[in-house]
């Protein structure tokens, strides 16, 4: 988004439950990712920044895949991109033997 001027930058976070995932959408109202680039931006050592290292979305993927979960990104239709998270959602179960370690 830094092409966009400040009265234009817009940033959205929502999240959602899709069953046993958790999802998580982070979208914004910048010039959008070149179509071909759209799968490149997640390997290692690319970068579209001056001087950018090109390793902070490759981490961000590997952690979110550690987790059993997905990163991707899709353009939006009307300009910006839309990065998606989702996750395996975690359910804890209390039994009587762990309850009273839980107050």
């Amino acid at each position: 988004m830094n092409r966009i001027g400040p009265s234009g930058k817009k940033l959205f976070i929502r999240s959602h439950r899709e069953g046993d995932l958790i999802s998580i959408d982070i979208q914004d109202t910048g010039p959008g990712i070149p179509t071909e680039q759209l799968d490149t931006i997640f390997e290692p050592f690319f970068t579209t920044k001056r001087g950018g290292m090109g390793i902070g979305l490759y981490i961000c993927r590997s952690i979110v895949q550690s987790h059993g979960g997905r990163l991707w990104a899709k353009n939006n239709p009307n300009g910006g991109a839309t990065f998606h998270v989702s996750i395996p959602g975690a359910v804890a179960f209390l039994t009587p033997a762990n309850q009273s370690r839980c107050g």
